[in-house]
């Protein structure tokens, strides 16, 4: 994570990620001019401070090259206006109130003359077959692999993608890297091994294909469930704080639901497991390294069950947002939301009655340095003393401003893991 001066010292970062991209045999599509580029994220930065009617402004821009060639029979719509539109502020904060950030774009264009400035030619209909809807998943730069993607994500927040790969990410003006993803996310946790225990017997159980449900698979897309969760309690725009316990977990006794959920209420749990049983399901018979949209000219020979379990996955896929959704919209009501490493929410409007805690050191993790307690608002003391407690909880807390903070327990210590970017990097 670096201090930055933007816009013009992203543009640098941008431009040697994307070489290092091209070294690596990415081949990243072109990259617009350096002043073009500058002008992209400029103007895209300030609207995002920018509100309608007292709600943040949030979009996504697919910005390609003026000869892009639009595929046909892709899963994505372009509609291109009848006249392209000035690329400013304005624009941008009007057409973010008549698009969907989870499942369109806003449609720019650069051209070859570094002087020529960006128009917007359009809107897309991403929709979720292949633009993952949220942060995970998928991402909408794997829709239209030939553009670079802008995701503004609330005020002073912006998210560069590369296909299906977070480069980097701007947020309380700190930049973040690729290495600073979500794929480091509870890394090594009880936590995320306890989850992966669970959900792989589950998907056992299910007559899962053995070889497309590893540990790893599970561990991505458990983290990534988590990415879509904090997401929805950033849109909500009031802040929240996620707890993640143990279904055995001494820290129960610190937590005082205002709403207790009743044992039982599995429906995440059990839609995130279909999920995963359609993705193993189709994964096996595609082949290793291999994505649907990879056969359009090589289809399976059944080819009537390959469509269904395509269908099948889109199907889960959306169920399971839905669900995250809803979870996450608990965070509205004044206290914390706690969930299960099973995917088991136990209740929200959650007050933590951690009673005399004896505080040990609370270490910031990007910063390397001792943290004072006194310095935070009361969910991030609350959250500290809840850790300090019961040191196997992990907790989530997304401020007002968007900012997502994790807090967990590390080698007898408080360990603040500050400004986590809810991107999703390369697992």
């Amino acid at each position: 994570m670096d201090e930055l001066t933007f816009p013009s010292q992203l543009v640098d970062h941008l431009i040697s990620a994307w070489a290092n991209l091209a070294v690596e045999g990415a081949m990243p599509p072109r990259l617009p001019g350096r002043a073009q580029l500058r002008r992209l994220l400029e103007v895209a930065y300030v609207a995002s401070l920018e509100t309608e009617e007292g709600r943040p402004t949030t979009f996504t821009l697919c910005c390609v090259h003026s000869n892009h060639e639009q595929p046909e029979g892709g899963d994505v719509e372009w509609w291109p206006f009848c006249e392209a539109r000035a690329f400013e502020v304005q624009e941008l904060r009007r057409l973010a109130a008549a698009t969907s950030n989870e499942a369109a774009a806003i449609w720019v264009q650069w051209e070859e003359m570094e002087t020529a400035a960006p128009r917007i030619f359009g809107i897309l209909n991403i929709g979720a077959a292949g633009a993952g809807v949220l942060p995970g998943f998928a991402t909408r730069s794997e829709a239209v692999p030939g553009s670079l993607m802008l995701r503004i994500e609330g005020p002073g927040r912006l998210t560069v993608y590369h296909r299906d790969r977070a480069m980097m990410s701007l947020a309380g003006g700190r930049l973040h890297r690729e290495e600073a993803s979500t794929a480091q996310l509870l890394e090594g946790h009880p936590l995320l091994l306890e989850a992966r225990r669970y959900f792989d017997a589950r998907l056992q159980a299910a007559g899962a294909p053995v070889d497309h449900t590893d540990g790893l698979r599970l561990d991505s897309a458990f983290r990534t469930l988590l990415v879509i969760i904090l997401a929805g309690i950033q849109r909500i725009g009031s802040g929240g704080t996620l707890v993640l316990v143990s279904p055995d977990s001494a820290a129960q006794s610190f937590l005082k639901p205002k709403y207790a959920l009743k044992p039982g209420v599995a429906f995440l749990a059990a839609n995130y497991t279909a999920m995963l049983l359609a993705r193993a399901n189709l994964d096996a018979m595609i082949g290793p390294g291999r994505r649907a949209r990879d056969l359009r000219d090589n289809l399976p020979d059944d080819l009537q069950r390959f469509y269904l379990l395509r269908l099948e996955v889109r199907t889960a896929r959306q169920r399971l947002l839905d669900e995250a959704e809803f979870l996450a919209r608990l965070s509205g009501a004044d206290g914390a939301t706690v969930m299960t490493s099973t995917l088991m929410p136990a209740g929200f409007g959650v007050e933590i009655a951690y009673g005399p805690v004896t505080l040990p050191p609370v270490y910031d993790v990007k910063e390397g340095r001792a943290l004072d307690v006194e310095e935070f608002g009361m969910r991030h003391r609350s959250a500290i003393r809840l850790v300090a407690a019961a040191p196997d909880v992990v907790a989530f807390v997304v401020s007002k401003d968007g900012s997502v903070n994790m807090i967990f327990g590390q080698d007898g210590r408080v360990t603040f893991h500050r400004d986590v970017p809810l991107v999703r990097g390369v697992v």
